[in-house]
């Protein structure tokens, strides 16, 4: 969704009706949120990667993304996408809580997000998730 630029699968889905975005996708109808974020398990990282630096590149010549004083300002944070106390998998990290007095376990996932910031623009160039027992370095 970074690559995006929304919130969620929801929000592109209710792109559907977006002439642009048919014609750039080349159909005029969208997959559920659901089959998307089936689909997003199984994007290949490094075709990903390759767009987005095709992409830079053309807002880089297209003076989008302009340098100042010959440099490129660029951001590296740490974003938590979701967390919850019921549903995980084997790549969630886990932290313990208290809730009304009671210590329960909960479910998260967190990014580490490479941005290049423009004037007025920001651009997502890589990102990265957070493992259990890794850290945002």
């Amino acid at each position: 969704m970074f690559a995006a630029r929304l919130a969620s699968f929801n929000a592109l889905v209710q792109l559907h009706r977006s002439p642009a975005l048919n014609r750039w996708l080349g159909t005029r109808s969208l997959p559920s949120a659901k089959e998307l974020a089936i689909i997003s398990e199984t994007v290949d990282a490094g075709s990903l990667r390759e767009c987005l630096g095709s992409v830079m590149q053309r807002l880089r010549r297209n003076k989008v993304l302009r340098p100042r004083h010959g440099l490129m300002l660029a951001a590296i944070d740490g974003h938590e996408t979701h967390s919850s106390y019921k549903r995980c998998h084997g790549k969630s990290l886990q932290r313990e809580l208290t809730v009304n007095g009671k210590k329960v376990i909960q479910y998260y996932n967190r990014f580490t997000v490479f941005q290049i910031i423009g004037e007025d623009f920001y651009f997502l160039l890589d990102i990265e998730p957070v493992l259990p027992g890794d850290d945002e370095v």
